[in-house]
Parts: C-alpha cells; sequence; structure tokens
C-alpha cells in the first residue's frame, strides 16, 4: 500500500539533477523554508512560528498534546545534536545525503542550496569536526577539497527523518510514510531512501 507523500522530504526524490538549474535552485530553497518551520515549531532551533501559504500547508507536526509523547520518545542529547547543526547545517546534510554516492565540492553545493559561500564553509567544517561528514583532496585541482555524508552523517539525518514523523494530529501533520516494501527483506522504506535500511539492498 502506498501512501501520499507530501511536504518537505517529498522534494528531495525530485533532486536527480547533477547541475543546477533554476527550479532546483527553487526546490531547495523551498525546503529550507519548510524545515525553518519544522525546527521552530518542534523547538529544536529559536524563532517566531512561520507561517506558509496554506497551498503549501503549516508544517506542524505536533500539538500541545502529543507534547508529552515527544519528550518521551526524543532523546535530549539527539535534540541537542540538531541545535548544535543548525539549518543550514542539517540542509546541507540533507543535500549530501541525496548525493551519498559521490563527493560535492563547496561549490556545487553552495550553487545548488542557494546560501552564502561563506555558511556553506562555516557549516561543513562544523559539520567534519562532529563527523558527520567527510573530505577528500583532488591530486589534480591543488588540494581542492570535495565532501560526502559520512555513516554517522546518514543516522543523524534518518534519526531526524523519524522525530519529524511522530504521529501528530492529522489535521497538521503534513508528512506521511510511504509503506513501500523492500523485495529483499520485507521491510517498509521511505521516498528520502534509495536502500533498505534493514538488508542493505538498493531499492
Amino acid at each position: 500500500m502506498v501512501l501520499l507523500v507530501t511536504g518537505l522530504f517529498a522534494f528531495l526524490s525530485r533532486l536527480i539533477l547533477p547541475q543546477p538549474s533554476d527550479s532546483d535552485r527553487e526546490i531547495w530553497v523551498d525546503v529550507r523554508q519548510k524545515l525553518q518551520a519544522v525546527l521552530i515549531e518542534n523547538k529544536i532551533i529559536p524563532g517566531s512560528p512561520i507561517s506558509i501559504s496554506t497551498s503549501q500547508l503549516k508544517p506542524v507536526f505536533l500539538d500541545d498534546s502529543d507534547s508529552q509523547e515527544l519528550s518521551i520518545q526524543i532523546n535530549p542529547t539527539f535534540i541537542q545534536e540538531l541545535r548544535d547543526i543548525g539549518l543550514d547545517g542539517i540542509l546541507i546534510c540533507l543535500y549530501l545525503l541525496k548525493q551519498r554516492e559521490s563527493y560535492c565540492s563547496i561549490k556545487v553545493i553552495q550553487k545548488h542550496l542557494n546560501i552564502p559561500m561563506t555558511t556553506v564553509y562555516r557549516n561543513i567544517a562544523k559539520l567534519e569536526n562532529s563527523q558527520y561528514v567527510d573530505s577528500q583532496y583532488s591530486f589534480d585541482d591543488s588540494g581542492k577539497a570535495y565532501y560526502k555524508i559520512t555513516y554517522q552523517g546518514e543516522e543523524l539525518m534518518f534519526d531526524f527523518y523519524d522525530l519529524i514523523h511522530l504521529p501528530g494530529t492529522s489535521s497538521q501533520q503534513i508528512v506521511t510514510q510511504i509503506a513501500n516494501v523492500c523485495s529483499g527483506c520485507g521491510a517498509s522504506y521511505s521516498t528520502i531512501m534509495d536502500f533498505c535500511g534493514e538488508c542493505g539492498i538498493k531499492l
């Protein structure tokens, strides 16, 4: 059974081009806006609630009645990790997760995400220091660095994905999982993944 997927992570499955077009950049700008609203609504980062047009739906996942359940299920250390990384750090991790098969340069990341170059450099350094991102240096480009998400970074993003799918009221929930099933082991998976988290088979 396949359920309708809307909201933040639906955009990620559309990002398949190696070079950013205007539409790619617009998609990531929209992803950033929704991500910021989600982080604020869940009190992961400070800020006033962000209104999003009704056609896009306001990204609220939990209401006051779910606050007790949230505090029980979520490890405070995990929330602090997300706070330390911040909005743009999480956005970069999501981008690198989508590009996990290859290393990306700072320039490519900046062009796709359409955020300031200094912001990319600062966040990449923070992510690398936390071992969420790994770097490789090119021999033919005078030490040019390329970056890739690490296993720890992938785990953090999948945990974040699980966090925003915690059950909220149906009227407030904009992200729903799809119950696709892995042909290898029968485990369910979601559109953000292109491999099974249980058996590792490529989907």
